[in-house]
Order: C-alpha cells, then structure tokens, then sequence
C-alpha cells in the first residue's frame, strides 16, 4: 500500500528577524524580507552535480507524460500517495533535454494548477484534442474511494494549464446494472484502446480479488458519439482468459483459457496445472502492445512480488487471449527485481521517439529504487535494457526514507557542513541501513557548495537498538567549547555522543551512551536543544510520534546537565489533523529580538509558527501561522540557519520522500538599514574590527542617541553565545574560550536590527 512508515525531525536554534507568511513558492517577513524557494546551491555526489538537488527526494512515485507549459514537448509529473486528499505529493518536472538524452528540471509552480489528486494519478487523452487529462481515485461523489474522477485538460496560452473535473465517477453498464468502474489506490486502473478503433477503453480490477481483470468497453465510435462521451459497456471479468494464482508469493498466473462472465462465449476451463504459485489479487497493470501484433499485452507487478510478470495476448482482433507468461521480465536482458508491488510505466523519458520501461516499488527501497529501462527498438516492437542510472532519483539529495536536514560544521574549518538524519534505506541486498549522511561544505562563505562525503556518519548503523528515524541537534552539554550531539530514534530514546574534539577543532565523537538519562517519549524522539528558561542552560525539546512536545528542563549545570520532565504537552500543542492519531511533531525554537517562537513539522506535510512563549513556557501557545500545507511532502523538518552568510535567514526542509528543499532569503534590502528612517546616515549603526580577529574583538556604536540596545553574537548553527546590554560607544570582548569559525554579531534595538559577520582564528 502506497503509504509512509515512520519518520524523523530535527530541530536547533537560530536568529530570525520575523515571521513567516508562506505562497507556494516564496514567502514573506517583517522587514520586506523575502524566501524564495531556489535550486541553485550546489549539491555534487563526489564531483557529479545534480541537476535538482533541492526537488526532494523520491521514495515510490508513479510517473506520468503531460505537456505543462504548453511548448508541445512531454514533461513529466511524479505522483506520491502518502495522505489524504489533497496532502499527497505531486512533482512536476520541465522536459529540457534533447532527443536520446534525458534532461528534466523541478518546476514546482506547475503545482498549484493540478486538481487535488486521490489516491492515484493517470494521464491520457481521452478527448482526442491533444492534451493529456488527468484520472484520479474519486473524492465524494456516488464512489468515494472505489471509482474514477476525469479532470479534462483545458490548457490555453492566455491561461496556462488548468483542470476542469467532467466526471465523477466514470460509469459503466454490466448487463442491466450502471455502476462505478472500480478503483482503488492498490488496484489501479489502466486507461488504452484495447480495441484499436480508437476510443479509450479500461482494464480495471474487480471489487473483490480474484485473480482476474475486467474490460470495460468504449462505445463512443461504435455509437458514433465524440470521444469525450466516456460512456463503457463491462465486455468481460475475466479479460484475455487469464486468471492469477490467490494465496501464495510467487509473480505468476494459475490458469490460462478461463471461463468468463458476461458477453464471453467460451463453455471449457483449460486449467494450466504448471503454472506456478502467486497472490496477484492486489496488483498493478500496464497494458501495451510488446510484440508489435496489435494486441495488447500486460505487466503485472504482485502485492507481495518483487519481479515484473509478462503476460503474452496470443488472441485475434476480435477476442484477447492470454496464453504464456514470463515470470522473470525481460529476461533477455535485466530482470526487474524491487522489493514489494513493482508499477510500470510506458513513457519516452529520454526523447528518441521510442516509449521506455519506467519500474517503481510500492514501499521505500533506496535512493536508486526507479528503474529506468531504455527502449532500444521501438514503441510498437520495444526492446528493454536496463540503465546504470535511474530517473531522476540519484539527480537529487535523497537520505532513503525520510529527511532530518542540519547545519554543523564537522570539521572546523568555518563553513556551515549539511547533515541529513534518516529513516532507512536498502542497499542493493536489500539490507536496511539508518543513519546521518554528511554532505561537505566545500564553497566558500557566500557560495555554498555541498559534496557527499558518507551516508554513515558517526557510525550510527552498526548501533544495535537503533530503530531509524534519526534524529540529531547539537549543543555544548559538557562545557568544554566544542557541540555534543544528542539522537532521537523510533524507540523513543535518546543517544548521547560527546564530542572530545575540544573548541576550533574536527568533531571526534565517542560511542555513545544509550537510553540518555532514562529520556523514553515512548515512539519516535525528535530532540531539540534550547535555554527555553532563558537560565544560560540548554534545556531539552523532544517531539514524539502522537503530535505531542515534551519539555525537559535543565535542572544541573553547564558542565553536567540534568533533564528533568517538567511538561509533556509543552504549548498545549498536539499536532495532528482531525481524525488521525499520529502527528509527528518536528519542534524548532528559536529567538526573534528577544522574543522566543516555534515553527513546528507535521505529519501531514503541515509547517505551523507558534508565539505567545515568553513568560508562558508551561501555558499555551498561540498559533500564529501556517506557513506549509502539503507542497513538500509529508513529515515534514524544518531547519532555520544562514546558509550563505548573509546575515539573513534562510530555511531548509527536510521530507519523508528523503529530500530536502531550500528556501533563501532574497531581500536586497540591506539589515544594516533602520526600518522606519529613510535617512540611512542617521541611523545607529556598529564597526566591528579587526576581522578577522583572533584575541579581541573591537565594537564601535555610532547614533547610539540614548536608546536601549544590546549587541549578540551566534555562533555558526545558530546558537546565542554572547549578549550584553550596550552602554557605552565602544566595547572589546575578550575572545579566550571561543571557537575558530564564522559568528554572526548582530546590534538589536527598539526599531533596528543590524548584522555583520566575522571570522574568529584563534592563533
């Protein structure tokens, strides 16, 4: 069943200037800044980019051809069921790419012109007028959930792509009874002329398995209607005679020459006693013709199988009639061979002309589960050789199952390092791996560039009692200047890795210690380290699977901490919808000029901003915001940290697809002007010297003009380490103690909030 297991969350401190307000692809804050969702930083395997890093991982999508912007070239949608209506993922993706090469680029603002999409996704042109429409699980409707809608797709250069729902559900006649053709989110459909005379017909499943599939019938040219009539006659429950084997695991057919139901005139069974064994009652069907005949051939994928069944139409044009099968398709080439209900897709994914083989799983396999086999012949007589590389997956950062996006620089060398918690994923054994992958920030400080360096950092898959869901946020918890690191996972439990590195130098973690401080949330921990107290000690944040916050208060010291549960509602807040019972909070405190928020991933791919924490830590918060509603995906992590060193903040998101997406702050206006005087010379301001600096750092306060100020200093994942009140124009702070990196100091007033950076190099 197409649906997400567990997932992660991380969470960690950082200075924002505002609130969130969230479009589709950009959104705004206070102080006209504005986050644009981008693609530009680079991401490499090795020296190999990606050509879409941020699109945000693919876990067991269903592909489909559809012309999106109107230039007469087939792009390509990816579907993902993981929700309810309207909180499944839909990705769509330009077509760039010349003839033999597939070239495809995520283009997310194709999005808000789809329908909800239930369930399923199909596209095809029943209309004949050249545009694809949109088939989908209906939604309400006299077939809530078993019946197909039809979206027509009425795509004009003034108004773009757009959808108009014509049908809902498609009906059709069994003798005397009209009624919905079945459908479900594990018996899809497949929509092609079986007939060849031109009209759309259906191979749907039967509402209780059997083995079989149905044909339903266009009648739009044998009764001389337009081809958007959509009216069908049920020819058949038993198409081609075939009917697959009930009870077993093996991908194959039991019994060739059926009897069948309805307008089928055969009167003897011819049972294939050599068939082997095969529960295919629940299952995924391609119809396309794979020997150039004319008739139509299938490929099923099995509920429990892991291989491609082919079955042969050895029939006429008048009458299908399956009667040999391939359990290990294409064997003249690469069998098929994914964990779990493999799907096909028959589409031209790298422009020759000539239709591929596309194969996904139903569950999560890895970070190259899609198979990708080129059509070396043609549409009509296609020959399958499966490539090295497969579609789209390895062109973007996936983790597997599930995305913990971090900051932290791992090696000391003062750029921010991307760190990315798991779930799991399956090597090609399909043995089940968990962990933190660690990608390498090898730009420069304006321009990040981030390279893959292992998917196993700190050595977290060989820990037995270990259940995915890696979650990490960092913080010094022994006082000796360098970031620990604590782990949640699905037991509930938390790790604890002390880093003996020491300040300015590579994180060295040790083993860690299991089950830290008896901490159990019960399923699923999601930690966050954070003075939510504002008492100089980092406090403990834990989310857990039900929705809930759990609030541990640091009643020990700087050097040895002690969590101490002091509430496990923290806000008030359960995050999950209305009628489910899970909600995975992702918790993110973080300080805006003093005053402490909280942005918050949901199971449901929701992203929530909380306020009203301030002098109200055990009371109830205020929801301010909605920020995300489903766009990214599901499980949703937030990460809020000044990826470029601007001074700005920018916001990664981390989903249960295994992806991440960025989105950076684009403001041009400068922080260092005030907000409310045009008269940029008459604003306070601040000098900071030397930079880089090594002993002392030097502040100068101009136009001070008797206002309150203070002046900060946060470290490189986002962490307050410094602030005083401003007294005087000019101030030194002693830098013993500091580590070598890039610090953000910011001047904070009542109507002013400025930022510089500056390197610390300790000699």
């Amino acid at each position: 069943m197409r649906q997400p297991e567990s997932l992660l969350l991380y969470s960690m401190k950082k200075i924002i200037t505002t609130a969130f307000i969230l479009c589709t692809l950009y959104f705004h804050v206070a102080a006209q800044l504005t986050f644009v969702r981008v693609d530009t930083v680079q991401v490499t395997d090795q020296s190999v980019p990606f050509k879409n890093a941020w699109a945000g991982g693919l876990n067991f999508p269903m592909f489909f051809e559809i012309d999106l912007n109107g230039d007469s070239i087939m792009d390509l949608v990816a579907y993902e069921n993981g929700g309810p209506p309207g909180h499944n993922r839909l990705m769509p993706f330009i077509n760039n790419g010349a003839p033999g090469q597939p070239d495809y680029h995520y283009a997310p603002q194709y999005i808000s012109h789809f329908p909800d999409v239930n369930g399923f996704m199909v596209t095809y042109d029943y209309n004949h007028d050249g545009k694809m429409d949109l088939f989908t699980l209906s939604i309400g409707g006299s077939a809530p959930n078993s019946g197909i809608m039809v979206y027509r797709n009425d795509y004009t250069p003034g108004t773009g792509l757009q959808f108009t729902m014509v049908m809902n559900p498609i009906l059709t006649k069994y003798s005397l009874i009209t009624t919905n053709v079945f459908a479900s989110e594990i018996s899809v459909p497949a929509f092609c002329d079986v007939d060849n005379d031109g009209d759309m017909d259906i191979i749907s499943w039967p509402d209780f398995p059997n083995g079989s599939v149905e044909y339903q019938k266009g009648l739009a040219v044998d009764s001389g209607w337009s081809f958007d009539s959509l009216r069908f006659q049920n020819v058949t429950q038993c198409w081609g005679g075939f009917a697959l084997e009930i009870g077993t695991s093996n991908n194959r057919v039991s019994s060739f020459g059926n009897v069948c139901r309805m307008m089928e005139p055969d009167s003897t069974i011819h049972w294939d006693k050599g068939a082997a064994v095969n529960d295919d009652t629940q299952s995924d069907i391609l119809v396309f013709d794979n020997d150039g005949d004319g008739l139509k051939d299938a490929l099923i994928g099995g509920f429990a199988d892991n291989n491609a069944l082919y079955i042969h139409n050895g029939g006429t044009v008048l009458k299908d009639s399956m009667n040999f099968q391939d359990t290990i398709f294409p064997r003249y080439n690469v069998p098929v061979n994914l964990p779990s209900f493999p799907s096909f897709f028959y589409l031209d994914a790298d422009n020759d002309g000539a239709k591929d083989l596309i194969v996904t799983p139903h569950s999560i396999s890895n970070f190259r589960g899609i198979l990708f086999y080129k059509n070396t012949g043609t549409t009509s007589h296609p020959v399958f050789a499966l490539q090295p590389h497969t579609l789209l997956q390895e062109d973007m950062i996936d983790v597997g199952a599930g995305a913990a996006p971090q900051l932290f620089d791992y090696d000391a060398d003062g750029l921010p390092d991307l760190l990315i918690g798991n779930e799991s994923y399956h090597d090609t054994s399909g043995v089940d791996h968990k962990g933190i992958t660690l990608y390498r920030n090898v730009g420069t400080p304006s321009k990040p560039k981030f390279q893959l360096i292992t998917r196993d950092y700190a050595g977290i898959d060989a820990l037995n009692g270990v259940d995915g869901t890696i979650c990490p946020t960092f913080g010094d918890l022994d006082g000796d200047g360098d970031l620990d690191m604590i782990v949640g996972n699905n037991n509930g439990q938390l790790l604890y890795f002390e880093n003996t590195a020491g300040a300015g130098n590579p994180a060295n973690f040790i083993a860690p210690t299991a089950n830290y401080q008896g901490i159990d949330v019960g399923q699923y921990s999601a930690p966050q380290l954070y003075d939510l107290n504002h008492d100089g000690l980092l406090d403990l944040i834990v989310g857990d699977s039900f929705g809930f916050i759990k609030y541990y208060e640091n009643t020990g010291t700087k050097n040895v901490p002690v969590f101490t549960l002091t509430k496990d509602t923290l806000g008030g807040i359960i995050a999950h919808d209305s009628g489910l019972t899970s909600g995975y909070a992702s918790p993110f405190f973080y300080n805006d000029n003093d005053t402490d928020k909280l942005i918050l991933g949901t199971e449901v791919g929701k992203i929530y901003i909380y306020d009203n924490i301030n002098g109200n830590i055990l009371g109830n918060y205020h929801l301010a915001d909605s920020l995300i509603n489903g766009e990214e995906g599901q499980r949703l992590i937030p990460f809020i940290g000044d990826i470029n060193h601007d001074g700005r903040p920018d916001m990664l998101i981390g989903n249960y697809n295994g992806g991440l997406s960025l989105y950076m702050n684009t403001d041009t206006v400068p922080l260092t002007v005030g907000l409310n005087n045009p008269q940029a010379t008459m604003h306070p301001s601040f000098d900071v010297f030397p930079n880089p600096a090594s002993d002392q750092l030097h502040i100068t306060f101009n136009h001070l003009q008797n206002m309150h100020a203070t002046f900060e200093m946060i470290n490189d994942i986002g962490q307050l380490i410094y602030k005083t009140d401003i007294t005087e124009p000019t101030m030194t702070i002693p830098l013993r103690g500091f580590s070598n990196g890039i610090y953000l100091v910011r001047f904070v007033s009542d109507n002013t909030t400025q930022s510089q950076k500056i390197i610390v190099r300790r000699k």
